[in-house]
């Protein structure tokens, strides 16, 4: 019999951050047409519970929330939102497998949005980019895991049509 190494996830997770030297905002100038000084500055919340396990098993239901924020004058992002689940072993006879699946929507505050438009050379079509993903990751033999990944991007950079992309990660442990 396998011993279990079941272990639930329960984290509240809570931080900030703050660069101490003034950088020049994204578009904002002063009457001479020098770029504005701003602190660089932002935080997030995290939070990641287990919510179901399959009794007597190592296979899970996790579930994650995460909240992002910047000052947005020297970042484009001023902030995003991502949640999504991830189910440990799937399937029976596959307790190393994970399988997931998330969403994150970033929302391009004023300055960015400005600044994208500048680049695209056209007004932008959204003030955010929604990327949903889907994953599984897969323990071929001890030490080896290969995971392909397919994302689906509505709103890339704000102008751009939106996108699908696949790939694939090879993971070796030796």
């Amino acid at each position: 019999e396998e011993k279990s190494d079941f272990e639930p996830i329960s984290k509240l997770a809570v931080g900030m951050w703050r660069y101490a030297p003034r950088f020049p905002q994204l578009v904002a100038v002063d009457a001479l047409g020098e770029p504005l000084l701003a602190t660089h500055w932002g935080g997030y919340l995290l939070l990641e519970q287990t919510v179901f396990r399959v009794p007597d098993s190592n296979r899970d239901l996790t579930a994650f929330f995460r909240y992002g924020f910047t000052d947005g004058k020297t970042n484009a992002i001023d902030y995003s939102v991502s949640g999504g689940l991830s189910l440990r072993g799937p399937f029976a006879g596959r307790e190393k497998d994970i399988f997931g699946i998330a969403a994150t929507r970033a929302h391009v505050g004023p300055q960015g949005r400005s600044q994208l438009a500048d680049e695209l050379g056209e007004p932008l079509s959204s003030a955010a980019e929604t990327a949903v993903e889907m994953t599984y990751r897969a323990q071929i033999t001890p030490g080896v895991m290969l995971q392909p990944v397919i994302q689906r991007v509505v709103n890339p950079g704000l102008g751009l049509p939106n996108a699908s992309v696949a790939g694939v990660r090879l993971q070796l442990a030796l």
